[in-house]
């Protein structure tokens, strides 16, 4: 995180942000909207993640970022205009001549103003990302051109997951990585700030995990999804020989997504509890539905009264 940054804020900070009166954004908190901590001396504070949630689902826009310390990271809004370029567009551009803080302030905006994380993935990074893949064919200058572009892309989803609020200790785990072939980072980044974003805490193991360091973990963690991303053509059978052991260990219940280009055909047929996903924003959907099932099957926690 950039040192300017502000991890908390008082109600001026975010009022001069948002563009709204410091009355109002008190008014706000004391009425539940924002989620607010007390000092010592009894003075509001505001985390910046439950700022950003706050600006996401009430439909403000940051207009003035630097009263957050986010100069650096999200753009001055200016007015509209029809002949701007899109997003992915722009975030090419900026890719193209190594503008990495234009890039960065592009996809954390993306989000900022209230897209999903999935949707930012799944859309304006994936666009801009597979047009820069392409350089390659032009030699040593479009590799390190693309190689760039996925750092850039990482810094800035890194960054989104700091602006996500922790789940409750009482949230499900999601664990995950790349498969023992994968050496791709991001691809397992998108998965766990998409289910960060969902609700589960998250344990992201990066890539090239081994099967047996990935049960080590499920063993740790006792998650209640498991993810698997696969950039890179691979075995079928040792794929599948890696899923089941997984779900060996996993909790009754546990599921496992699966995920990527390298996916093989061959293990299309997978077991119930195995999903084979296409999209981050499939990712979402399928989160958000296990958490929904969970919220339905389990009990209360002891002590606490039972709906009638």
């Amino acid at each position: 995180m950039d040192g300017r940054i502000k991890a908390f804020l008082t109600p001026k900070d975010l009022a001069a942000a948002l563009g709204v009166s410091e009355s109002s954004l008190k008014r706000w908190a004391d009425d539940g909207a924002i989620r607010v901590s007390r000092t010592a001396g009894g003075h509001r504070r505001i985390a910046l993640a439950d700022a950003v949630q706050f600006a996401r689902e009430s439909g403000l826009q940051i207009e003035h970022p630097a009263a957050l310390g986010l100069e650096e990271v999200l753009p001055v809004r200016g007015g509209s205009d029809a002949q701007a370029p899109s997003t992915a567009e722009a975030l090419y551009a900026a890719f193209l001549r190594d503008d990495w803080r234009v890039a960065r302030g592009l996809v954390v905006s993306a989000y900022v103003s209230g897209e999903s994380v999935a949707t930012v993935c799944d859309g304006v990074v994936r666009e801009a990302l597979s047009r820069a893949g392409e350089l390659w064919e032009q030699g040593s200058d479009g590799i390190v051109v693309e190689h760039r572009a996925v750092d850039t892309c990482l810094q800035a989803l890194s960054f989104i997951r700091s602006l996500i609020p922790a789940a409750p200790a009482t949230a499900p785990v999601a664990l995950g990585a790349g498969f023992t072939t994968d050496p791709f980072m991001l691809p397992s980044l998108f998965a766990a700030v998409v289910l960060a974003e969902a609700g589960f805490r998250d344990v992201n193991l990066g890539p090239t995990m081994p099967t047996a360091a990935l049960l080590s973990a499920v063993d740790r963690y006792a998650p209640a999804l498991v993810w698997r991303t696969v950039s890179v053509a691979t075995d079928a059978e040792a794929l599948r020989r890696d899923l089941l052991a997984v779900l060996e260990r996993m909790p009754a219940h546990g599921r496992i997504v699966l995920g990527g280009r390298g996916v093989p055909q061959g293990i299309l047929h997978l077991p119930d509890r195995v999903h084979h996903l296409g999209s981050m924003s499939e990712l979402a959907g399928f989160a958000r539905g296990v958490l929904a099932v969970r919220a339905v099957d389990e009990p209360p926690p002891a002590g606490d009264p039972v709906p009638s």
